[in-house]
């Protein structure tokens, strides 16, 4: 009986034991679980923390960047306003001398009527050869510039008799 006791207490005793083992095995577990999930946390708390510093460098890069390529711009800008203001001033001068007749060339005339002609403007080059002939009727080209004319003459004829056809058609 004695034994019954001493075995029963014994086993209460290893149930005890293996109950005691069991529960700090799972405080254990749940403790690691709850650290390395802390670990996981701490960890993406981080993360988010580099993310707002790289976040706000991004903004100031930004705000540089924006600041560079407006001023840029206005440099750009006053550069363009600069650049069409000579091209002006260089057409308004190109102009003057060509409307004044002692820097007109022959060539320069012929060339005008002659690009005015390939342009298919053959009014403009008519007149345009016409002048030339008027002012340098000694000139190399002054035949070639006759010879344009009455090829402007024919054109006018056609467009003439073009003209005339469509508005019968219709």
């Amino acid at each position: 009986m004695k034994f019954k006791i001493l075995l029963k207490i014994f086993s209460n005793y290893i149930l005890n034991i293996t109950l005691l083992v069991i529960i700090y095995f799972m405080l254990f577990t749940t403790g690691c679980c709850t650290l390395s999930n802390y670990n996981k946390i701490a960890d993406l708390m981080d993360e988010i923390s580099q993310l707002h510093i790289k976040y706000r460098e991004l903004q100031e890069n930004h705000a540089d960047l924006y600041t560079k390529v407006t001023t840029d711009y206005a440099k750009f800008d006053t550069s363009i306003q600069d650049l069409q203001n000579k091209v002006f001033s260089l057409n308004d001068s190109l102009n003057n001398k060509l409307n004044n007749d002692k820097f007109i060339s022959s060539s320069s005339i012929y060339g005008r009527a002659y690009g005015d002609y390939l342009a298919k403007k053959y009014e403009l080059a008519y007149s345009g050869f016409e002048s030339f002939i008027n002012k340098y009727p000694n000139d190399v080209q002054a035949a070639e510039a006759q010879f344009y004319m009455n090829e402007c003459l024919k054109m006018f004829d056609k467009n003439d008799h073009d003209s005339a056809n469509k508005k019968n058609n219709n």
